[in-house]
């Protein structure tokens, strides 16, 4: 793409609204204008996820497939959207869904390579389109899990026990004493950390020690505070009426940060499975870690997101389980009647 103008389409993307145009169009030469027919696939579920697609103009349907080859509409996306989030992944990972274009639809297109180059730049512009592209993932995430719960009402279970917000009277310890800092580096959220990256982040760090079916956060209320599961498992689940889990995080995994990355109340209750040791990082060091421009804060912002699309991939996983889980209920209802 010629580097001279701006296109005012891309303007009109959120992801890049506002941005200094100088640094803007250091990246032009990354982006690839694209247009489709409606009907036309963007990408196709089970691919590899090798470029990301901005929206700019029309609507897309994102589709599952279910047993038996049928297919099921899981969401519409429109102007703005930002599709094919999978391949900002570190391991290459494959699309969970097809992208079809409902309408005619123009956008623009970034190989997941130029993606990746243009997400390890160190200077401003870099850590203003990964913080708004995580602020999309965590979008997406939250809605995921409201279209799992509308399908999951007949798996609904009782309510969570258990002390509210357990965590809040636990005694805390200082991080820099961790028994288990000898293998953070082979835990997923440090993976891309160095050592002094590490050291940096225990020194803001407290450490928690919670006890089998102890209440971590409660889902509605405001975040305190983001946790880095070292040992042990949390279990996230909906509590809104009835109980219904939405997924088990083991080491290496974070919890909590969606309530302080978007300033929501927490989409879920946590509640510890075992006995469980984790990084306690307060609402103004997770903030400063998130908003910094260090390297440190640049590897923290980075499993940010590496930790967002996890969950959106199993997110998506869960949704194409409970769809057909539903497909079947209502086959087998019809062949009864």
């Amino acid at each position: 793409m010629s580097t001279d103008t701006i296109p005012v389409g891309l303007k009109r993307i959120p992801l890049f609204a506002d941005l200094d145009e100088n640094k803007l169009r250091e990246y032009l030469q990354l982006l690839q204008p694209v247009s489709f027919y409606q009907g036309d696939c963007l990408m196709t579920q089970g691919e590899v996820a090798d470029s990301i697609f901005f929206l700019e103009e029309g609507a897309v349907d994102v589709v599952t497939t279910l047993p038996g080859d049928s297919e099921m509409v899981i969401t519409t996306l429109g102007p703005g959207s930002v599709i094919g989030e999978m391949a900002l992944l570190d391991d290459i990972g494959t699309r969970t869904a097809t992208v079809r274009a409902l309408t005619p639809t123009n956008g623009f297109l970034i190989e997941r390579q130029d993606c990746r180059t243009l997400l390890t730049q160190a200077h401003e512009m870099t850590f203003t389109v990964q913080h708004r592209i995580t602020l999309s993932l965590c979008q997406r995430l939250r809605e995921l899990f409201t279209t799992i719960l509308n399908f999951s009402l007949s798996f609904l279970t009782s309510e969570v026990s258990g002390e509210l917000d357990s965590s809040f009277n636990t005694l805390r310890h200082s991080s820099t004493s961790l028994a288990y800092k000898a293998f953070l580096p082979q835990l997923p959220f440090f993976s891309n950390f160095r050592s002094d990256d590490i050291d940096h982040l225990l020194t803001q760090a407290a450490v928690l020690e919670l006890s089998h079916e102890q209440v971590l956060f409660r889902q509605g209320n405001p975040g305190r505070a983001s946790f880095i599961i070292i040992r042990g498992a949390v279990e996230l689940v909906s509590n809104t009426e009835q109980q219904y889990p939405l997924g088990v995080l083991g080491p290496g995994h974070i919890c909590g940060q969606l309530a302080l990355i978007d300033n929501s109340p927490h989409e879920a209750t946590a509640v510890v499975r075992s006995h469980t040791v984790l990084l306690e990082l307060s609402q103004p060091v997770f903030k400063h870690l998130f908003t910094a421009n260090t390297r440190t804060a640049a590897k923290f912002q980075h499993a940010i997101m590496q930790s967002l699309l996890t969950a959106l991939a199993k997110a998506d996983n869960h949704l194409t389980r409970l769809m057909s889980q539903s497909a079947l209920r209502t086959r087998r209802s019809k062949t009864v009647s």
